[in-house]
């Protein structure tokens, strides 16, 4: 039939014809690309397969420390006389004699919020991976990248679910690092979030990655100078974190006094 069409329309269907055959390969291609991707991260490092599970103990106990406020926030220290305490930009640690806290409050808590245009290019892959714009919050990002896995990639899956999932493993490796440890869903008093590592399971130190209502986002680190034996419980680990009180954002950056 096409026999009977004008050379130049036969050119221009070939032509199409062409063009789609090799955006219908570099689609397959891309997939695979990121299976392969997923399959390797999963093979190197078997953290990414952990995904957050419920506390082992959700009880609380009485802290003895002092109440300190720091960086925009107050809480309650687990320990008691903080020997040395440094501070840089939006980092601030503080070794006690038992054990360190160390807390990483962004600057964008702080500030006003601030639209920021994002470029066309952008915004376009953002809505071709994830769909409409993006997640609604940072607590949601960081739900999807916990959740995800290297056996969610396949090799028959289209392209996108599989970008996907392999965008969100690779901001995960960082957070989970590559040791063995366990990833918890926390949510006590103003604050939910995740824990990385149980306290009583070497190396007996844990991190936390906390919101609060505004999804304005906190994160600590708690570790013992003992690093032969637990120096926190589950229970003191909730009890802090049940403790935490974003202050007013007015206040800027709290200093010691």
């Amino acid at each position: 039939m096409t026999d009977r069409w004008p050379k130049s329309a036969r050119i221009v269907m070939w032509t199409l014809a062409c063009l789609l055959g090799v955006s219908l390969t570099l689609y397959e291609a891309s997939s695979l690309r990121a299976w392969y991707v997923a399959r390797q991260l999963g093979r190197h490092y078997p953290n990414l397969s952990l995904t957050p599970i419920p506390l082992p103990d959700s009880r609380l106990v009485d802290l003895d420390g002092a109440r300190i406020e720091r960086s925009g926030i107050s809480m309650q220290s687990p320990w008691n006389v903080i020997e040395t305490e440094k501070h840089f930009m939006v980092f601030t640690n503080l070794n006690f004699a038992e054990g360190q806290l160390a807390l990483t409050v962004p600057s964008h808590n702080l500030d006003k919020p601030v639209k920021r245009r994002v470029p066309g290019i952008e915004r376009r892959m953002i809505m071709r991976i994830f769909g409409g714009k993006g997640f609604k919050s940072r607590y949601d990002l960081m739900t999807a990248e916990l959740y995800a896995t290297p056996s969610q990639t396949k090799w028959w899956r289209t392209r996108n679910p599989n970008v996907r999932n392999t965008v969100l493993l690779t901001e995960k490796l960082p957070y989970v690092g590559t040791e063995p440890t366990a990833i918890y869903s926390i949510h006590f008093g103003a604050l939910r979030g995740f824990q990385v590592g149980d306290p009583a399971v070497r190396p007996f130190d844990v991190k936390l990655t906390l919101f609060d209502q505004n999804d304005r986002r906190y994160d600590f680190f708690l570790s013992g100078r003992d690093r032969d034996h637990p120096v926190l419980s589950q229970a003191q680990v909730n009890a802090f974190v049940a403790s935490i009180h974003p202050l007013a954002m007015t206040s800027g950056l709290q200093s010691p006094n």
